[in-house]
C-alpha cells in the first residue's frame, strides 16, 4: 500500500513539473510574440511617419517658396535641415538632407524613429521648365533617374547621357505606370505592414479604401495569394478601387517606342501587376493586349526595376517562365528575346 501511495505522489509531482514546464514555455512564447507584435507596430508607425514627412518635404520643394534655402546651388551640394515639425505629436525626424545630384535632379532623404524603430526614405524630385516635381520614392537612394537638361534636348542619368527626338525618358514618361505604382505601393504596404498579411484585416482595409475612393464595397471573398503568379485577385481589386473596374492602358508614347523594337505589338497595351514570388511584396508590371484585369499571361512588355523590356519577336512571354520568382524574371529579361527600351 505504501508503495502505491509513493508511486502516486511521484506521478503527481512529475505531472505538476511537466505542467509547469508547459506553462512556462507557453508564457515565454507568448512574451516573444507580444514583443514581436510591439516591434512590428512600432516599425509600421516609423514607416508611416517617414512617408508622411518625406511627402511634406517634397511638397515644399514643389511649391518653390523656400528653394533658395533648401536646394543647393551646385551639383553634388548638400543641404542639411536640422528640424522638421511633425503633424502628429509622436516620433522624431532626423538626418534630413537635400542633395542636388544633377542640375535638374535632387534627392531628399530623412529618417523617422518611433520607439527605437527607424525607417529611412528617399524622394526623387526632378525639374522641368522651372517646375520641380517628385516622381518616385524608395528606401535605398541609389535609383537611376533620367532627366532632361535645361534645353530639353539631352537626357542624362547615372551612367551617361543620350540624345534623340523623343521627349523625356522611358523612366519618367510612362505617367500611367508611375501613377499605378504609387497606388499599388499603398496597396502592398497595407497588406504587408498595416495588416501584417492577415486576410481578415486586409479585407477590412479594402472596404475602408472603397469608402475613401467612393466605389462599391468589394463583396468577393478576399484571398490575397502573393506566392501564386496565377492569382489575379489583386489586379481585380486594384481596378475596382482605382480605375472604375477597367484595366489601365499604357501611354501611347511608350507603345510607339516599343513598336520600333517589335512592330507586331498591339496598338493598345493593358497593364497588369505581378507580385514576385517569395519577395515580400516586390512586383513587376506586365503589358499585353488583354483588357481583362485577371488576364496577365502572354505579355510582350515588362516594367521592372524602373526599366522597360520589350519582346523582340512575335512570340510573347508566359507566366510559367517567371513563376518561381526573381531569378526566373532576371533570367528571362536577359535573354536574346528581350530588349531594354532606351
Amino acid at each position: 500500500m505504501n508503495n502505491k501511495k509513493g508511486s502516486t505522489i511521484v506521478w503527481a509531482v512529475t505531472l505538476i513539473m511537466l505542467l509547469m514546464v508547459i506553462v512556462g514555455a507557453s508564457l515565454s512564447l507568448a512574451y516573444v510574440h507580444y514583443n514581436q507584435s510591439i516591434k512590428n507596430h512600432n516599425q509600421t508607425q516609423a514607416e508611416l511617419i517617414a512617408n508622411s514627412a518625406i511627402k511634406s518635404l517634397a511638397s515644399v520643394i514643389e511649391k518653390g517658396d523656400q528653394n533658395d534655402q533648401i536646394i543647393p546651388s551646385e551639383v553634388n551640394g548638400v543641404t542639411n535641415i536640422y528640424k522638421m515639425e511633425l503633424d502628429q505629436p509622436f516620433g522624431t525626424i532626423s538626418d534630413i538632407k537635400v542633395t542636388r545630384k544633377k542640375k535638374n535632379l535632387v534627392i531628399a532623404t530623412l529618417k523617422a524613429t518611433y520607439s527605437e524603430q527607424s525607417y529611412t526614405v528617399y524622394a526623387y524630385i526632378t525639374q522641368s521648365k522651372g517646375v520641380w516635381k517628385a516622381i518616385q520614392y524608395d528606401t535605398n537612394g541609389n535609383r537611376s533617374i533620367k532627366v532632361s537638361d535645361s534645353t530639353g534636348g539631352n537626357t542624362d542619368d547615372n551612367t551617361g547621357g543620350n540624345t534623340g527626338g523623343d521627349s523625356g525618358s522611358t523612366s519618367v514618361t510612362a505617367d500611367t505606370v508611375e501613377k499605378m505604382k504609387t497606388k499599388f505601393d499603398n496597396f502592398i504596404n497595407a497588406f504587408y505592414k498595416i495588416c501584417n498579411q492577415n486576410q481578415t484585416s486586409f479585407t477590412q482595409w479594402i472596404n475602408q479604401e472603397c469608402v475613401k475612393q467612393n466605389v462599391p464595397i468589394y463583396t468577393s471573398n478576399v484571398y490575397f495569394d502573393v506566392n501564386n503568379p496565377y492569382n489575379d485577385q489583386y489586379n481585380d481589386i486594384y481596378s475596382k478601387l482605382y480605375n472604375s473596374s477597367e484595366t489601365e492602358k499604357l501611354d501611347d508614347s511608350i507603345v510607339q517606342k516599343a513598336k520600333k523594337i517589335n512592330p507586331s505589338i498591339s496598338d493598345t497595351i493593358y497593364l497588369h501587376f505581378l507580385i514576385i514570388k517569395n519577395t515580400n511584396g516586390e512586383y513587376c508590371i506586365l503589358g499585353n493586349d488583354n483588357s481583362q484585369s485577371n488576364q496577365k499571361d502572354n505579355f510582350s512588355i515588362i516594367f521592372y526595376n524602373d526599366k522597360i523590356y520589350v519582346r523582340k519577336n512575335n512570340n510573347t512571354g508566359y507566366l510559367w517562365q517567371i513563376q518561381e520568382g526573381k531569378t526566373n524574371l532576371n533570367n528571362l529579361i536577359n535573354t536574346v528575346d528581350w530588349k531594354e527600351l532606351e
